[in-house]
């Protein structure tokens, strides 16, 4: 199956998983009051932050592995490459038939595993300078624990020991964010499963064991709301608390039976026999460790400690790099985030969750997916020192990721008003929320074409150009998060100064205000990236060495999926001549960035729907009018989508024959 068909299997599957759990957030969201939706929200910033920041970078370092032996052909002469070429079907599945490494699996397993005492430094570090400084400018469970615990309970006589007084007055307190922090640590030990998974590119199984624990959550919190009822905050803290450890339960279960070698098991699970055969090779490593495999089950058994501070010294310089560019970007990503947890009111925290998790769900359900795919893709080509063919990727991924981000712009943004009062109730309706969705539905095509751009930047830059683009968002990072915290300031003291101000009123413009710094900030970030990937001059990662290369990855882009002109697809002009005969270093070209850019044509025909679709008033026949106009004006103007769906539907039918056959 090409890298195309696998996408496409993942997207659908995630759009159908993402459905169900979609429709229980809804019910979710409308049994629960914004203020009680708010504390759940300071749960998951925080689980999300601590999970992101311990994992990214590892998970960065860990794609870049070859999990299969390389092959001792005579790969550097540039016969084999031209014969390669005579067959490019069979170039990109040429790591299907290679047997498995089995160091490089427990080089994986090890270094996935340092995720573990990373989390429990991050979580350290971020009570501790919450405590100490008084500062909150980052999440702290702890802080928000005493916050919001009632003054009663915390000065209570409680009869007793003192063990029990103990107990009544520093521990049932924050029981719910200890619970938080068990969950981080449960969840983070499944990181060897998905690493392994990652390097196989089964983005599917990824996406099957996040509907699992998402639905978990989900379920838990709904059920404990119905039997119990929320009658305090510590209630609504612990519902949620324990809605978090359902979903870290669910995760390693899924994995652990999904690795557990049964085939019983794993096939209903979405595994493959390729994932067993790395179960076998993994197992097979001597006599000495059978007794740590009967205890400790597939890939916890090739846990050593040893080799987790072997692996993390041999990769430090480029842990360190990705750490902190992880760091970087989750203060641009999420630094609206972080400054509505620690100086918005649960009001405004509890529409900004509605906002951003209806706002996101096309992020969830295709971007996502989208970018993971296209990472370990790309990280793939550059270790096998073909990066034209990233290159290639890169122009037609970019170009189909803003079509479907513009198509909600232009369709979703007019039903706001309808979706809001359709999924929610009263209590989630009022102008500025209304703008704030649409806004967000705005920043949609912004946010697709820059989770692909910086997940090719990530996958292809040297560690040079990595430590670039981290004093880029360093700067930015700075000034992003001031602009954050002086608009929340202005917003808040906007909402003092109204007569009659109501928490109730749903009438806070402190989301505006932070999505369209959102905005602003994604526009930068794109602005920053091309910059590097055009103007760099340091080498790529991954370079040709091979007079063959090039011509073979032309043919490979065209033979997986991509566009079927010859001419629209050459070898990029990344390290071609000019004409001084001076090597080109840079990642991309001029030339590179005009392919994967949209005709002009399309643009003002596009700029003409988005005007007619705000202008005039809102009705179901000229939503459905609007969006056949929008695909057939994409059809027209743009070839290589045209071809790339008919490829894809030519695929899915030499599949369903071979299945009957």
């Amino acid at each position: 199956m090409s890298f195309y068909n696998r996408l496409a299997l993942a997207l659908g599957l995630n759009f159908f998983l993402r459905s169900i759990t979609f429709t229980l957030t809804v019910y979710l969201t409308r049994i629960l009051l914004p203020s009680q939706s708010g504390m759940g929200f300071v749960y998951t910033l925080y689980v999300d932050f601590v999970l992101f920041t311990a994992r990214d970078a590892i998970r960065s370092v860990s794609s870049r592995t070859n999990l299969r032996k390389p092959k001792h052909a005579s790969e550097d002469s540039p016969l084999s490459a031209q014969e390669g070429c005579k067959n490019p079907e069979n170039i990109p599945n040429t790591e299907d038939s290679t047997p498995f490494s089995g160091k490089a699996i427990r080089e994986v397993v090890n270094l996935s595993l340092l995720s573990v005492p990373l989390a429990f430094i991050i979580v350290v570090i971020l009570e501790i300078s919450v405590s100490m400084t008084g500062l909150h400018i980052l999440p702290s469970l702890w802080a928000n624990a005493w916050k919001t615990t009632s003054q009663p309970l915390m000065q209570s006589q409680v009869q007793g020991s003192k063990l029990h007084a103990f107990w009544m007055h520093f521990i049932v307190p924050i029981y719910p964010e200890l619970i938080v922090w068990l969950s981080i640590v449960i969840r983070l030990l499944s990181e060897p499963c998905v690493a392994l998974v990652h390097s196989l590119n089964m983005i599917h199984v990824v996406v099957i064991a996040e509907f699992f624990s998402i639905t978990g959550r989900q379920v838990t919190v709904i059920s404990l709301i119905h039997f119990y009822g929320m009658h305090s905050s510590w209630d609504t803290r612990m519902f949620f608390a324990l809605g978090q450890l359902a979903c870290s339960v669910a995760n390693i279960s899924y994995y652990a039976l999904l690795l557990s070698g049964r085939p019983s098991v794993w096939r209903w699970l979405g595994g493959s026999t390729s994932m067993d055969q790395l179960r076998v090779v993994s197992l097979s490593k001597g006599a000495l460790q059978t007794w740590r495999q009967a205890i400790i089950p597939f890939p916890w058994c090739d846990i050593e400690f040893r080799k987790i501070i072997s692996t993390c010294y041999a990769e430090l310089h480029l842990l360190g790099s990705f750490f902190v560019e992880t760091l970087l970007r989750v203060v641009l990503s999420g630094g609206e985030s972080l400054a509505l947890s620690t100086m918005g009111t649960a009001m405004d925290r509890g529409i900004y969750h509605l906002i951003i998790n209806l706002g996101s769900t096309v992020v969830r359900l295709v971007f996502h997916v989208w970018e993971s795919s296209c990472f370990v893709r790309w990280s793939q080509d550059v270790a096998r020192g073909q990066i034209n063919v990233a290159v290639d990727l890169l122009c037609v991924m970019t170009r189909l990721a803003f079509y479907l981000g513009f198509s909600f712009t232009l369709l979703v943004s007019p039903m706001t008003p309808l979706i809001l009062k359709t999924l929610y109730t009263s209590h989630w309706t009022s102008p500025s929320s209304v703008y704030a969705l649409q806004c967000y539905f705005c920043s949609l095509p912004l946010i697709a074409v820059l989770g692909l751009l910086e997940s090719f930047l990530r996958a292809v830059a040297s560690p040079t150009i990595l430590s670039r683009f981290q004093r880029v968002m360093t700067t930015s990072s700075f000034f992003y998060i001031l602009l954050c915290y002086a608009l929340l300031r202005y917003g808040v003291s906007q909402n003092s100064k109204l007569e009659g101000n109501d928490n109730d009123s749903n009438d806070s413009k402190v989301v505006v205000y932070l999505i369209a710094a959102n905005i602003m900030n994604a526009v930068y970030r794109i602005c920053c990236v091309l910059y590097l990937l055009i103007c760099t001059d340091e080498r790529p990662r991954g370079v040709f060495q091979k007079a063959g290369d090039a011509q073979c990855d032309s043919s490979l882009s065209s033979s997986d999926g991509g566009d079927v002109n010859s001419n629209s697809f050459k070898p990029s002009g990344i390290h071609a001549r000019d004409g001084r005969g001076v090597e080109r270093k840079a990642i991309l070209t001029i030339k590179t960035l005009k392919r994967a850019s949209i005709s002009p044509y399309l643009m003002a025909y596009l700029a003409l729907l988005l005007v007619f679709s705000s202008s005039t008033t809102f009705s179901l026949l000229k939503i459905i009018a609007i969006g056949v106009l929008y695909v057939v004006g994409i059809l027209y103007w743009d070839d290589t989508v045209l071809s790339f769906l008919c490829d894809t539907l030519s695929a899915f039918r030499v599949l369903r024959k071979k299945k009957h056959d």
